[in-house]
Parts: structure tokens; C-alpha cells; sequence
């Protein structure tokens, strides 16, 4: 199974899965980024032997990147949430989307979820920008901003 998140990042940060890796190391040093053979900006994210799944550097000269702020900007159209303002423009001022395509086996994905978290805290820590996880909307570093239940 498998289950997309994208931090969107606002800032003109320079941002490379090395950089990633490095910062997850600090946490546990078994977490790896195995760089895709082919693609550069994308690569299988470990701890250990445990696959967390792909993740992705998506950048505005990425055909990807306009494609992925156009799915999200549909996401949120004529909500009516308090919240949709600040996503519209965490949007129009995105600069970087690290996509994380992340995978479990069976039914429990809490456990790759759990792995993740480092990650996340880290980007939240270090790059101003919002999550989004499909079937459920965007956060901020503490809450959900806004909801969507949906899936692009």
C-alpha cells in the first residue's frame, strides 16, 4: 500500500536528498537515501533494512512541480475553510515540494508513518512550508489547517 505526503516548501532554500539524509542521520544514522540510478531528485528512503518508501525533490523547473500545485490548488477551490487563504498562498509562494510516496506492507501504516516523523519535524524545523497528506489535507507544524479527505 501507499500513501503520498508533500511538504511544500516557501522558502529559496537549496534543498538535496544528501541534505535530507544527513539531517535524518542525526537522528538515527541507520536512516539512508538510496539515490535513484537514474533520477537524481529521487531516491528509496530507509531506516535500516525497513523501506519507508520514495521520496522526491520537486522543483519549479520540474514539469512535476506545476502539475502538483495545480492538483492542489483544485484540492482546495471554493472550500470556504478559514484556512484556505494561507494554503492559497503557501502555494503561489512554493519554491520546493519534497513528495514522499510512502509505503507499508499489510494494514498498519502507523508504523511507516512513525518512521517518517523525523522528517517531517525536521523540514517544519528548518524551511517555512505546510504538509499535505492526501485523504486528510494540510498542517502546519502543530494541527491540521485544513481538511480535505480527499485523494489527488
Amino acid at each position: 500500500m501507499g500513501y503520498y505526503m508533500r511538504y511544500i516548501v516557501t522558502s529559496g532554500a537549496v534543498i538535496s536528498l544528501k541534505v535530507i539524509e544527513d539531517a535524518l542521520k542525526g537522528v538515527d544514522a541507520r536512516y539512508a537515501i538510496v539515490p535513484d540510478d537514474i533520477e537524481p531528485l529521487i531516491g528509496t528512503l530507509k531506516l535500516g533494512e525497513y523501506v519507508c518508501g520514495e521520496i522526491e525533490i520537486n522543483t519549479p523547473d520540474d514539469d512535476i512541480f506545476a502539475e502538483e500545485i495545480d492538483d492542489l490548488r483544485e484540492l482546495i477551490a471554493d472550500s470556504e475553510q478559514a484556512s484556505e487563504a494561507k494554503i492559497r498562498e503557501t502555494l503561489d509562494t512554493a519554491k520546493v515540494i519534497i513528495a514522499m510516496n510512502a509505503v507499508w506492507e499489510g494494514g498498519d501504516s502507523s508504523v511507516t508513518l512513525d518512521k517518517l516523523e523525523p522528517l517531517w519535524d525536521w523540514l517544519f524545523e528548518h524551511f517555512p512550508g505546510v504538509l499535505q497528506a492526501d485523504h486528510e489535507g494540510f498542517y502546519d507544524r502543530e494541527d491540521l489547517i485544513f481538511e480535505t479527505n480527499l485523494k489527488i
